[in-house]
C-alpha cells in the first residue's frame, strides 16, 4: 500500500485506478476454504459444513464459522489468512497487471521507497 500511496501522491496513478486495482484484488484472492483444503487442514466434508453454516448466517466469515464448528483454531485461521495474502498479488503488482503503470516504473518506485526508508533509518539511528 505504501508504494501505491507514493504513486498516487506522485500523480502516477489516480484514485479511480487504485480503487479498480483493489476491486480486482478482492476477486482474484483464493478463498480461505480452498487453501485449507489444499493444506489438508480441512476435509471436503468439513468445508461443506462450514459453507452450510455460512449460508445460514451470511454475516459469518469462513474462518469464524470453521472455528465455531471446532474444525479450526484461531491460530490456524490466522495462518490461512497469511497464506491467502502471500498468494495474492500486491496492490502495486495489480496496478501493473491492469496496465496503469509499467513494471519498470514500479521497480523505480520500489527503489525510491527503499532509499527513503534507509535515509530515515540513518537519520534516526
Amino acid at each position: 500500500m505504501r508504494i501505491a500511496t507514493r504513486l498516487y501522491h506522485g500523480r502516477q496513478v489516480s484514485a479511480e485506478q487504485i480503487a479498480e486495482a483493489v476491486s480486482s484484488l478482492s476477486t482474484c484472492r483464493k478463498p480461505i476454504g480452498q487453501i485449507a483444503l489444499e493444506k489438508r487442514m480441512l476435509t471436503v466434508g468439513q468445508t461443506m459444513r462450514v459453507l452450510a453454516e455460512q449460508a445460514d448466517q451470511p454475516e459469518l466469515q469462513f474462518g469464524q464459522a470453521a472455528v465455531h464448528l471446532g474444525f479450526l483454531t484461531e491460530c490456524e485461521v490466522t495462518l490461512l489468512l497469511g497464506a491467502q495474502q502471500e498468494q495474492s498479488p500486491s496492490l502495486s503488482q495489480m496496478l501493473v497487471e491492469l496496465g496503469f503503470i509499467t513494471a519498470k516504473r514500479l521497480s523505480e518506485e520500489i527503489a525510491n521507497t527503499r532509499r527513503a526508508v534507509r535515509g530515515v533509518e540513518s537519520a534516526i539511528g
